[in-house]
This record gives C-alpha cells, structure tokens and sequence, in this order.
C-alpha cells in the first residue's frame, strides 16, 4: 500500500505542476523543500512519541512525509522538463526561414495513407551560409502521396521550420508536444543519404509488419482487409471515410484502434478464452505472451506499449484476486511512464488507457461476482458459471471499461453514442476469433498462401459481420449525441466516487485517527502555499511589466496596480511560454482582464489561440489588419464560441483603470504601439518599430522605450529616447510606483 500512496503523490505533483504553469526555479524549490521535509521526517522519528504514532499504521509508514516529498518531485520532474528551447534543440529555429536537415525515419507513414506524414529524428541543421551544427529533437515532416520511406531511412531536408498550428478547439501542438516534436515541415526538398538510423530491432519489426500488411490485402478483399490491417497492425486508414464515421458515431474505434480501452478488453477476452485450454497460471502467462506478441506486431509505439502494459497489469491482478494490488502496479507503472514523459496525463490516448484499466481493476471481477449470483438463482451451478462468464467477457467487461471512460470521451469529444450500448455487446464476441483467425491466417499464409486463405475464411466473414453491424448501427436512429463538455471539477468527483466505492467495498484500510492532525497540517501547509502564491501575484499597488522574447513571438504581461492581468501578444512556442507564464502567474489559471494582440503577423495569431485555449479571457482587443488565412478565422470562431466580446482597435483606442492607461498609436496597418502610463511614469512598447516609421513623436517623449531588437533599441537611442531592449531569448521584469521605475530582472 505504500507504493499505492507514493505513485499517487507523484502523479498529483505533476498535474499540480501543468495546472499552475509550474517553471525552473519553482522546481527547485520544491526540491529543496522536499530535501528539508526528508531531514524533519527522520529527525521526527527520533522523538520517542512521535515514533510511535508514525509506527501504528503500515499504511501510513511513509506518511505523511513521503508522501510530501513525492508531491514534489512529481512537481519538480513536470517544472524541469520546461526549460526553454536552446539553439542545440530543433525548435528553436522554427520560423527562421529556409534550412537544410538531416536525420533518420523515427516514425514511418502508414500504408496508402491520405496524410503522408513521418516523424524524423534530426541529427544536425545547417542555416544559411552557416556550417552544419548538431541538434537534437522531432519534426513532423508532411511529404507527397506515394513517398514511401520506412523506417530508419536517413534524409536531407530543405524547407522551413514552423511551429505546429493549431485548429479550433483542438490543440495540435499539445499534441504534438506530448509526442516530443516541437516543429513541423510542410513538403521539403528531399534527398535520400545513404545507411540506417535508429535502431536494428525495429527497422527489421517495420520491415515484417510491411510485409504482413502486403500480404494481408493478397489474403482478403476489401474493405476487410483494411478492417483486419486495423486490428492485427494498427494501420487503418485504408478503411473507406464512411466506415470510419460510422465506427465513431456507434462508439466502436476501438476495435481498430489500438487503445487503452481496446487493449482492456481484449485483455479479459484471450484470458478466458485461454482459460479453456490451461490452468489459471498457464491461462494468464498465455494471455500475457499473446498480448506481447500483438504489441510488437502493431509496432509497439508508445501509446500501444502503455496500453497493452496497463492492460497486462490489470490482467494480472483479477487473475490472482488481488485487485488492490493490480491498483499499486497500475499507479506505480502509470509514475514510471510519466517520470519519463511528465506531459503523458495530457494526453487523450494515455487518459483513455487508464480509466479503462482502472474500471477493470475495480469493477471487472464484482461485475463477474454479481452475474453469478444471479444466474444462480434461476439455473443449475456449472451452467450459471458458464453464463456468467459469458456474461462478464461479453458486456460487463465492457459496461466498466465504458463507464470509466465516459467523463475522457465527454470532456475530449463532446458526444455520447448511444448505440455503442448494443454495439459493443453484438460485435465483441466476434473479436476474439477474428483476431486467432487473422494471426493463423497471416502466419501460415507466409508459409504458403494456400493454406493462408483456406484460415482467411472465417477471419473475412467475422471482419464482414463487424462492418455491418456496425454500418447498421450508425444508420440507427440512435445515433450519437452532442453533450457539453463536463468542467473539470465534475470529471474529478466522478472519479472519486468511482473509486471510493470499489475501494471501501475491497475492504481498503482507513486511515489511523492518530494520524488526523498531521494530515490536517499537511494540508493546511499545501493550502497556504498556493493562497501566499495567490496574494503575491494577485496585485502589490504597483505596476508590472514582463516581457520574453522567443524565436517566433514576443509575449508581454502586464499587471495593473490593481492586480489585473493584461496578456499582449499570443503564447508563442510552447515550453518557453509556460516557463514564463510561471514566473508570472498564480496558480490555477486565473482569467485576464484583457487579451490584446498588438502584432498582425500569422505566428502572433497562432500564438493567440493558444492563449485563448489555455485562459479564461474578459476581453479582447485586436490592432491593425489581421491576416485572412484560416488561422484568423478560427481565431474569431474561437473568441465567438468562448463567449469573449473583442474590439477591433484603431490609431488612439484606450483602456483606463485609475491612474493607469494603455493607449495603442497605430501609424499603419502593421505596426502598433502600446503607450502605458501610470502616474508620472511612460512606458512604450515599440517592438521592432523604428522612431524612423513614426511621423509624429511627440506621444512618445519623456518616455521609456521598450523595444525586442538590439538594433531597433540602437535607432531609438539615437533620436534621444530612454531605451531598454530586450534580446532574442531574453526576459524582463519592469515595476513601478508611478514614480520611479525599478528593473527587477533583466536578461
């Protein structure tokens, strides 16, 4: 049980961590805090009473202290992995114009793919009338239909680089970010290099899933085949555009996805059909080799690992009756995976893998109990087992994997698919055989064809039986329904009721009285924390001004003497943008009064919807002549559909708020100025503007200059004005009481 408690404390620091924008040097800080609370623990435990106390409860053996320090390092590990971008990572140059990569093939394209798509792995870039440097990091890499590179391939590329956009409510760099790759590049110049990349085990796994695929449409017509690619290889984008709808309008992707939820089920299905041929033991170590194997067949990419290993766990532990224990391997897996990658909980597949697992852990062997209870009642004993048995692979299996993941397909989807009640229940007893009938076939079929069709047979008419029911479903008026998104606070009281109840029915130890006020403290401590962070930059009377300068934006913060937040200027590249944000805000996302977006450029109206999607926002405000791309339009559709009222600005629009004023001076159509005033103090911020672009500067006098360039800070010292610059991957942080201004931090 203790490692239950530790992985969850963990996992709590990390999605403490993404919630309050947690950077470097809170990181430390929470290190150092966790080392002081170690030293307090054992010096604790030298005090005779206090030692007794702590020894009362094995459960609690390692709390309350532990458990704070694992608080932190969850905590710490999310805040280290912010460090912004430097010029030895391949994000860093996105924007910079044309370049010349090279690297290898991490991820190949699906077979007859719409979307040819490859992740490389960069191993150096050259700039311009520069010489080769090494770089490390992922870009996605968009390439003609009909280039087919396979894994390992080693490239030369030259294109641009840019940051991934992103469209409507769905963050595309988020979730390219949560894949490592930062950068995209849209259909470069291509070379190929002679030699191999990566590693010798997987180019030579691609290799025999590229030729089971091949044989695979010899072996079946289509579109089976594309069903059966689907299931046994994880390629399915050769399935027809309507067949894929209808499996997502009837709930049932995850027979030809590879995902958490479909590898939960399928876990329980190869264990009970294995529990026909041997013992329990020999039941479960088959399901595990079956489920091994499948997981390298499809590719064994990180999403089908995590699946099939939280699948395999949670398997384990309904085999051995110990459900509480499959809930320690589950946790302390699910801390293992996100030490690696701390922005795993963010992700859609990652969140859908867990809640599945967990409603099996909880739910699955009760479920199994309760229908043989019932059958009991009404048929003799050996047949009631039968049924029940039939009964939990079939439906109840899938009733809990369904409810656990309910509140993921709410918050992400916003529908509900009704008909994925009957059709789960109807298509799931085919899956099993389909799936040793498709391996049998494929198998023998590369041995001889012949013999791979006669077992092709009644893996085509399982495969033809799923379409249909499936293609009858979705024409069913059933359908599936819009629902509003649930806010995040109901999808977390849903879980702690989930659980909580399984858990007090498993019998799980309460927590010792003795130990109350030391919980309480605990908490009060974490409580007060985050309340001190909150009043600290909640508003001091004073003006603030930061500013961080990056390779594709410049991000501006402004904080009133009253404690409102003005965001000018989009999030820009990801990391360094949350970096910053946490040196800036509180906790917890607070909404800004303002979001002003002063540049026109399309990387600044791509980084505007980053922010939109991350903030509650008041009000907008947009200068100058926005550019009319699709970009621009989802950037409307998504103030219209957060409810945000927006002003287009003119040459002297203005916001008040007592003493301060911010006035935008717009001498064309691409350039803007922000005049910011409180009492006697004038702060403008130029940009990259020059006094030279300005007919009239008598606006601008007894003012300070704040300008993003070292050369435009040089022409504005030269017309007689007070200037601060702000280099490329610099940070500022100006205050003032309206009298005095005091540089707090500069690059």
């Amino acid at each position: 049980m203790p490692l239950l408690w530790l992985s969850l404390a963990f996992l709590l620091g990390i999605l403490l961590a993404g919630w309050s924008h947690a950077s470097l040097p809170w990181s430390w800080a929470a290190l150092g805090l966790g080392i002081a609370l170690m030293l307090t623990g054992w010096l604790l435990r030298r005090v005779s009473a206090l030692a007794v106390v702590l020894r009362r409860h094995p459960v609690l053996r390692v709390a309350p202290l532990a458990l704070g320090i694992a608080l932190l390092a969850g905590f710490a590990r999310y805040a280290l992995a912010q460090v912004p971008f430097t010029p030895q990572d391949i994000a860093f140059y996105n924007g910079s114009g044309a370049v010349e990569i090279t690297g290898w093939v991490a991820r190949a394209a699906q077979p007859e793919s719409p979307s040819n798509r490859i992740a490389l792995q960069v191993e150096s870039l050259t700039l311009p009338g520069q010489a080769p440097q090494t770089v490390r990091g992922k870009v996605l890499v968009s390439l003609p239909a009909g280039a087919s590179l396979p894994y390992g391939t080693r490239l030369r590329l030259n294109g641009e680089l840019h940051t991934p956009e992103d469209s409507g409510a769905f963050s595309y760099s988020e979730y390219l970010a949560q894949r490592g790759m930062y950068a995209v590049m849209a259909y470069p110049r291509l070379s190929i290099l002679p030699g191999w990349g990566g590693s010798p085990l997987l180019r030579g796994l691609d290799v025999l899933r590229r030729r089971a695929y091949a044989l695979l449409q010899r072996l079946y017509p289509a579109p089976e085949s594309a069903l059966i690619s689907g299931i046994l290889l994880g390629w399915d984008d050769a399935l027809p555009a309507d067949l894929q709808n209808a499996f997502r309008a009837t709930g049932t992707s995850h027979i030809i996805a590879i995902s958490g939820f479909n590898m939960a089920v399928l876990a329980g299905v190869f264990f009970s059909l294995f529990r026909r041929l041997f013992s329990e033991w020999g039941a479960l170590l088959a399901a595990l080799i079956a489920m091994a194997l499948y997981t390298l067949l499809v590719g064994a990419e990180a999403p089908v690992t995590r699946a099939a290993l939280m699948s395999a766990l949670a398997l384990t532990a309904h085999a051995i009756r110990r459900s509480t224990g499959g809930l320690n391997a589950l946790l302390f897996a699910t801390a293992g995976m996100t030490l690696f990658n701390p922005f795993l909980p963010w992700d859609v597949g990652f969140q859908l893998s867990f809640s599945a697992t967990l409603g099996l852990l909880l739910y699955a062997s009760r479920l199994e109990g309760w229908a043989r209870r019932i059958t009991a009642r009404f048929l003799p004993v050996r047949v009631a087992g039968a049924v029940a048995g039939a009964l939990g692979e079939y439906i109840l299996f899938t009733l809990a994997a369904q409810a656990a993941t309910l509140p993921v397909i709410l918050s992400h989807f916003g529908r509900l698919a009704l008909s994925t009640l009957l059709a789960n229940p109807l298509i799931l007893p085919a899956q099993a055989p389909l799936l040793l009938f498709g391996e049998a076939s494929l198998a023998l079929g590369a041995v001889w064809q012949p013999l791979g069709h006669l077992l092709a047979l009644p893996a085509w008419a399982l495969a033809s039986y799923t379409l249909e029911v499936v293609a009858w479903m979705a024409r069913l008026p059933l359908g599936a329904w819009a629902v509003p998104a649930p806010p995040l606070w109901v999808v977390i009281l849903f879980y702690l009721w989930f659980s909580a109840t399984a858990l007090r029915a498993m019998g799980l130890p309460r927590l010792d009285t003795s130990l109350r006020p030391t919980w309480l403290l605990l908490g009060l401590f974490g409580i007060a924390a985050v309340l001190w962070r909150q009043v600290l930059a909640g508003g001091d009377g004073k003006l603030h001004l930061w500013v961080s300068v990056q390779q594709d934006s410049v991000l501006t913060m402004v904080q009133t003497p009253g404690g409102e937040t003005l965001l000018i200027n989009g999030l820009g590249q990801a990391r360094e943008s949350q970096a910053f944000l946490g040196k800036v805000l509180p906790p917890f996302n607070p909404p800004l009064a303002w979001w002003i977006l002063a540049s026109p450029s399309a990387a600044e109206v791509q980084g505007g919807l980053g922010a939109l999607a991350r903030f509650a926002v008041r009000q907008a405000a947009l200068c100058g002549g926005l550019p009319s791309d699709r970009t621009t339009r989802t950037l409307e559709e998504r103030l219209a559909a957060a409810g945000t009222p927006w002003q287009e600005w003119t040459d002297g629009a203005m916001l008040r708020q007592g003493r301060f004023s911010l006035q935008a001076r717009m001498p064309n159509a691409e350039t803007c100025l922000l005049i910011l005033q409180e009492g006697q103090l004038k702060l403008i911020l130029a940009g990259n503007a020059s006094p030279q672009e300005l007919p009239d500067l008598s606006d601008f006098m007894n003012g300070v200059i704040v300008v993003n360039s070292d050369s435009a800070g040089e022409m504005w010292r030269q017309a007689g004005f007070s200037v601060l610059s702000v280099p490329q991957g610099g940070f500022l942080h100006l205050a003032s009481d309206g009298n005095t201004l005091r540089i707090e931090r500069s690059p």
